[in-house]
């Protein structure tokens, strides 16, 4: 980590994934992203490649 890394708040990084907070939470609990930092978590550049990269299912899940 470089000095100059830029740091974004999770609520920023769901605004530009345009996903919500709540999943963007689970997903860095999920694949343990961000520097957690108090009761913040802030997440890096490779953090926000990382979640754009993963596929998004749209829509209610099938019932069984």
């Amino acid at each position: 980590m470089s000095i100059n890394e830029t740091k974004y708040t999770m609520q920023e990084a769901a605004e530009m994934l345009e996903v919500s907070h709540s999943r963007i939470r689970q997903l860095c609990i999920e694949y343990d992203l961000g520097e957690k930092l108090g009761q913040y978590r802030l997440l890096n550049d490779e953090d926000i490649t990382f979640l754009k990269a993963i596929p998004r299912k749209i829509g209610r899940p099938k019932s069984a």
